[in-house]
C-alpha cells in the first residue's frame, strides 16, 4: 500500500506517550490514523531501556506516575498488557559542583541538599506551581474546544470554569 492509496483522517507525528494516546483514541474511534515516529521506538519517555545487559529501566517514567485512570479505562490498556509496578516514589536527583539537590515525595515536598535562601526559593516555587496545577486541573478531561465557527462572544468565555 503507498500512501497516495489511503486517505488518512488524521496524522499524528510522534510516537511517545501523548502521540500513542491520541493515535490510539483517534483510531477506536473508527478515524484512519497515521502514526509517524523519527525514532526507532516507540513510546518515547514511557519506553523501558535495557541499559546493561539484563538491566531494564523506564528512563524518565517517572514524569508519567499520573497517567489519568480515564485513559487506562478507555484504551483498555491493561487488556493489552499494561502492568504499571510501582514502588514508593524514588526521589529526584540533580547534581551540581556544589552537590546534590534532591527532591522527595510525589511533589517535591522536601528539598535537601540547599541552603536555607534556596529551600525557602523552592517552597514559594513549589506553592506556586500547585496553585497553577489546581486552576489547570479541570481542563484536563476537557475536549478542546472546535474554534471553527465560533463567535468572539464564545471564545472569551472559554478561560471560565
Amino acid at each position: 500500500m503507498t500512501s497516495s492509496e489511503v486517505n488518512w483522517d488524521a496524522i499524528v507525528i510522534g510516537g511517545g506517550h501523548n502521540g500513542l494516546v491520541a493515535a490510539a483514541t483517534l483510531a477506536k474511534s473508527g478515524r484512519r490514523v497515521l502514526l509517524l515516529e523519527a525514532g526507532s521506538d516507540l513510546g518515547g519517555a514511557a519506553r523501558t531501556e535495557e541499559f546493561a545487559p539484563g538491566f531494564r529501566v523506564s528512563a524518565v517514567a517517572h514524569l508519567l506516575n499520573r497517567l489519568h485512570p480515564d485513559v487506562v479505562k478507555t484504551l483498555e490498556l491493561e487488556r493489552h498488557g499494561l502492568k504499571v509496578e510501582r514502588a514508593d516514589l524514588v526521589p529526584s536527583v540533580a547534581l551540581s559542583k556544589d552537590g546534590p539537590l534532591v527532591l522527595h515525595g510525589a511533589y517535591g515536598e522536601v528539598l535537601t541538599g540547599a541552603s536555607p535562601t534556596e529551600q525557602s526559593a523552592w517552597k514559594e516555587l513549589r506553592a506556586q506551581l500547585l496553585r497553577y496545577a489546581g486552576v489547570l486541573k479541570p481542563f484536563l478531561s476537557r475536549r478542546p474546544p472546535d474554534l471553527a465557527g465560533m463567535s468572539i462572544a464564545e471564545m472569551t468565555g472559554l478561560g471560565q470554569t
